[in-house]
């Protein structure tokens, strides 16, 4: 550990990432570079970056285990009960 980030600064963001196609397109042009998504390829060319309130319920599916927990909540909200 090198530094511990002060918690009130940060942000937790979801995918999906949204933008307009022409900016997109220009930015992965004009960019070569080691950037960890298109947001920050974006901010690199000194594009703003808007967010949007997301949900914590808007589940990133990757692994089996994350169908599971997402399955499970939508038994839940369903009212299904997994049947």
């Amino acid at each position: 550990v090198r530094d511990t980030l002060d918690r009130s600064e940060l942000r937790a963001v979801q995918t999906p990432q949204v933008f307009r196609g022409d900016l997109l397109r220009r930015v992965h042009f004009e960019l070569d570079g080691d950037v960890t998504d298109d947001a920050a390829m974006l901010e690199q060319l000194g594009i703003p970056v808007a967010t949007v309130e997301g949900d914590r319920e808007n589940l990133k599916i990757t692994t089996p285990s994350d169908l599971a927990v997402a399955q499970a909540l939508f038994d839940l909200r369903s009212g299904s009960g997994g049947t």
